[in-house]
């Protein structure tokens, strides 16, 4: 239900004990019945997974009453797991993370609150034995069983989430609609992953025993009918980006390269703030003795090694909501790659155009701009320019009619400290209108 980013508590003896039950039973090619709603794993994944919804009625009755609302409380007030509290009022959601003591939930008003505590199936031996009905899925995907308590009127808002989910009633009845729309606008500034606009396609009242699978960005909303308790069992999928991160840190714990960096023919430096280019060749040189391999990551000697990051953009943007901007060169290519990963906006790179010595090179890099602008405002992108820019040359600048917003910040401090803030904001806003 709400997104899954919160540490585990560790895993219990009894727990142990139901995986390793799970894994010696278990065989998906006889999964059939009322769990998938008469589908086989097989079936259902084919058919289903990531693909549509599909409500599974008296799925898994067995788990009927799992919990009480009292043994959930008792896990919100625990300090090694993970819990939250939505309240609402009216428009407007606060959100507080747990532990939480006796007095703070007897105060809660009897409406439009949700109590959610988080790796339950890590302390509770049936939640464990829950999560692995689902083994037909690989161990490595399987995140953890979410209980959260509501009484009438509480949920969490129309929201999406970036992973499969599968929800199970446990006691009492909630309220579902489900959207398949594409606009997944959030509300700006809301403590939740609030969408903007939410349109419901279909709603299904679940009872106990009821299952509802949805696939990753499918919005959806759950409104408590009466006092009920709802599982949701959650998968692991990390955006590229959280997979890179780990990735490095992965490769920083084996590092071994043995190169260092050597100047030996340096000249004097013109500009002794410059980062310059040899500096950087060498300083790839140096980073191409890193290699890996799928199933086989590792530091080698080859001289033909790279590490390749993903088109993240896209998936950050669909995710979170987050408009974004690129800060990148005045490069035809580097505007398709940021169109192509799905960017909001590029911010030009002024400065070279701005540490021009001679007006041919001024004209060159003016002209590479000038290009850049026009390309990116064709492909629908937002067009900032930034970088060395002064009360002198952002003049010429405001001929490029695409560009919407300079980032402009020493020269304005600089000249602050002759004419005051104000003034030196004042002079730079009247150049650029």
């Amino acid at each position: 239900m709400v997104k899954r980013r919160c540490a585990k508590p560790e895993k219990s003896g009894p727990v142990r004990a139901d995986r390793a039950r799970a894994a010696r039973f278990y065989n998906p090619r006889t999964m059939q019945g009322t769990l998938l709603a008469g589908h086989d794993a097989r079936s259902f994944l084919r058919r289903h997974w990531q693909k549509h919804p599909l409500l599974a009625r008296r799925a898994l009755p067995q788990y009927e009453n799992m919990m009480t609302r009292e043994e959930l409380f008792a896990l919100s007030m625990r300090d090694d797991i993970p819990s939250r509290l939505v309240v609402r009022h009216g428009r407007r959601w606060e959100v507080a993370h747990g532990p939480f003591s006796r007095r703070t939930l007897a105060q809660l008003p009897g409406r439009g609150w949700t109590l959610l505590v988080q790796g339950v199936n890590q302390v509770l031996p049936r939640a464990q034995a829950l999560l692995l009905e689902f083994a037909f899925i690989p161990y490595a995907r399987l995140d953890d069983v979410m209980v959260s308590y509501a009484p009438p009127g509480g949920g969490v808002g129309p929201h999406f989430d970036s992973y499969d989910v599968f929800l199970l009633q446990i006691a009492g009845a909630r309220r579902w609609r489900v959207s398949r729309q594409r606009d997944l606008e959030l509300v700006a500034g809301a403590p939740l992953k609030l969408l903007r606009r939410f349109r419901a396609g279909h709603a299904w009242t679940l009872a106990p025993g009821d299952m509802l699978y949805l696939p990753p960005h499918v919005a959806h909303d759950g409104i408590a009918v009466g006092e009920c308790l709802t599982a949701s069992i959650g998968f692991r999928a990390p955006a590229a980006q959280e997979l890179a991160a780990r990735f490095l840190e992965y490769l920083q714990e084996r590092l071994a390269l043995h190169a260092q960096y050597r100047d030996p023919g340096l000249r004097p430096a013109v500009h002794p703030a410059q980062i310059g280019e040899d500096m950087l060749r060498q300083a790839a040189r140096m980073l191409e003795g890193i290699e890996w391999k799928a199933f086989d990551p590792g530091i080698t000697d080859g001289s033909n090694p790279r590490l390749q990051g993903g088109d993240y953009t896209e998936s950050m943007l669909r995710d979170g909501g987050i408009p974004t901007s690129l800060f990148i060169e005045p490069n035809l290519d580097q505007i398709k790659a940021a169109h192509k990963v799905g960017a909001t906006y590029v911010e030009l790179h002024t400065g070279r155009y701005a540490n021009a010595k001679r007006s041919k090179e001024e004209d060159e890099e003016f002209d590479a701009l000038t290009q850049a602008a026009k390309l990116a405002y064709k492909f629908g992108l937002g067009v900032n320019a930034g970088h060395g820019l002064n009360y002198k040359n952002v003049r010429r600048m405001l001929r490029i009619a695409e560009i919407v917003e300079y980032n402009i910040g020493h020269s304005i401090v600089a000249r602050a400290i002759l004419v005051g803030l104000e003034q030196a904001v004042r002079e730079m806003k009247e150049l650029l209108q």
